[in-house]
């Protein structure tokens, strides 16, 4: 797999998201956050390990883990496996 580079919006209420990109590789998926207010800065939010298009191992950011609470966590991963599958070896393989 090369690198893909995709957004995920990621909220905690309907009224209100934030745009993040993921950068997916063979062994990774990191996720970074772009703030409004530092647009030429980027942030990395969590760096995800993943074998054969599932995830392996987690390790967030400092900040981002002590601030979020577990709900948008558990957003965030699920977003990052659902594009693993689009992405990834798991939507080339036959069954």
């Amino acid at each position: 797999m090369t690198a893909t580079i995709a957004p995920i919006k990621v909220s905690s209420d309907q009224d209100s998201t934030a745009d993040y990109t993921v950068e997916l590789t063979d062994r990774t998926a990191t996720v970074r956050y772009r703030s409004k207010l530092w647009p030429d800065e980027e942030t990395e939010v969590a760096r995800i390990d993943h074998r054969d298009g599932r995830i392996a191992a987690v390790a967030w950011g400092e900040t981002w883990q002590r601030m979020w609470s577990s709900a948008l966590r558990v957003e965030v991963i699920a977003r990052v496996q659902h594009l693993l599958i689009e992405h990834g070896p798991l939507r080339t393989r036959s069954t």
